[in-house]
């Protein structure tokens, strides 16, 4: 119920400038006083402001929120923030807009609770002697003073406080993956479950990882929404408490690793038969460089367009191939995209790879190392090529067995299969690292 001031101030005609000017107001005084009189009040009135399309408003609230969530130490203001925003989700059916997920993804926590501690048993107080018992009251007395005077609060606390923030923030998370398609909402969702992955509860996780798994085989994701599905796969597999009740096979989550590597290398899956072999030899180059920015690509696509200009009435059948794989090569993958993906993907590596060294096979490392190789060739921007390049070289010194790589002639069984999307069928150890001599010759624009 509005009060009769808030009602006068609700009937002016303000313009856009000045509703910015009192929303900045709003949000200054709620990050230098968020424990003063009104600033339950003033928090709900926020998530409202967020759900705008306006740009430069949410950015504005979203800017504070994620101030404010890292000057709070006891966790109380940001827990009101969460559960005023959970509200506000579930009162427009969770069909919100991406800034109201982007500011739940800004909580900065480090740990939560876990179960196991809460089930350790206790030492009866019957098996302890009475000097024992009395001297374990005076120390927690004295621990309670000390807590009141010097206001500490206990990392039991501080454990209870973010595991209720990350109740709320997961809720919303998994609420609106079941329900929305939207895209946009949905690249968000996928970027907060990856930060969050390592707190989600053991009785969500088979659900979630049946959920990314179909996600991430969908041939409509993108490259940043798959590899942030991923990445928040490995980290549930890489939990030690997730390890007992996952019944989602985990390999699959490598080969889809593997497939998005591939597509940011610019390899296609080649599907053509010998009959159509002639037809289809021109898509089947082009596939091949789909997604890379070489030289050789652009080449490639003016190829194309040469084509097109020149065909003739009898090529019809390989027109609608050629123009299908023509808007493949304008959906490239950006250097602002591929900016933000690196650590990801040189985290998800980490956990595949690294973490578990002892148990990789060899075809799993040198395929990767051979894919990694022809990722940091296709990839234009020149510092997101040198830190996958550094992870090649992490990787060839970490596993020695990777210097068959720099062996030219293939092995007897089979040829090198660049299209098969599987680490473990495409004889990696027929491959060879001539990607590194053509970095080389690489010119970088600056």
């Amino acid at each position: 119920m509005k009060s009769p001031r808030l009602k006068i101030y609700s009937k002016l005609d303000w313009n856009e400038n000045e509703k910015l000017t009192a929303i900045r107001c709003v949000c200054q005084l709620l990050e230098s006083h968020p424990d003063f009189n009104y600033s339950k009040e003033l928090i709900e009135v926020l998530p409202s402001y967020l759900n705008i399309t306006k740009t430069q408003v949410s950015s504005v609230i979203i800017k504070t929120l994620n101030n404010m969530f890292e000057n709070d130490t006891d966790r109380d203001v940001t827990l009101t923030i969460c559960r005023t925003i959970h509200r506000f989700c579930r009162s427009k059916s969770y069909k919100v807009g991406v800034s109201v997920i982007k500011a739940l993804s800004c909580v900065s926590i480090t740990e939560v609770e876990r179960h196991e501690e809460e089930g350790k048993p206790k030492l009866d107080r019957r098996l302890r002697s009475r000097r024992e018992r009395k001297e374990s009251k005076m120390e927690r007395k004295l621990q309670k003073e000390m807590a009141e005077t010097q206001s500490l609060q206990t990392r039991e606390k501080r454990l209870k406080m973010n595991t209720l923030v990350m109740n709320e923030v997961l809720f919303v998370f998994f609420k609106i993956l079941k329900t929305t398609s939207d895209s946009e909402l949905l690249s968000a969702i996928f970027k907060g479950l990856s930060k969050y992955a390592k707190f989600i509860n053991t009785q969500y996780v088979d659900n979630l990882m049946s959920v990314l798994n179909e996600m991430v085989a969908k041939k409509s994701t993108s490259i940043v929404d798959g590899l942030h599905c991923v990445h928040t796969a490995l980290s549930i597999i890489s939990s030690s408490d997730a390890s007992d009740v996952l019944t989602t096979d985990p390999t699959a989550f490598c080969n889809h690793l593997y497939t998005i590597l591939g597509r940011i290398a610019g390899v296609g899956v080649s599907n053509i038969t010998e009959s159509d072999n002639a037809v289809s030899h021109l898509s089947s180059v082009i596939k091949a460089y789909d997604r890379s920015n070489t030289p050789a690509a652009q080449a490639v696509a003016n190829l194309v367009q040469r084509s097109k200009i020149t065909e003739s009435s009898n090529k019809t059948t390989c027109s609608d191939e050629v123009t299908s794989v023509t808007a493949s090569i304008s959906n490239r993958i950006s250097a602002y995209e591929m900016e933000h993906i690196s650590d990801t993907l040189i985290s998800c590596l980490n956990i595949l790879l690294v973490r578990r060294k002892h148990e990789v096979s060899t075809n799993r490392i040198l395929a990767f190392s051979k894919r990694l190789a022809s990722a940091a060739l296709a990839v234009s921007d020149p510092y997101c090529s040198s830190s996958l390049l550094i992870k090649l070289f992490h990787l060839l010194r970490l596993f020695p067995r990777c210097e068959i790589l720099f062996d030219c002639d293939p092995e007897i069984c089979s040829n090198y299969k660049p299209d098969v999307n599987d680490p473990e069928l495409c004889f990696p150890a027929s491959a060879c690292l001539w990607d590194l001599l053509l970095l080389k010759s690489i010119l970088i624009p600056w």
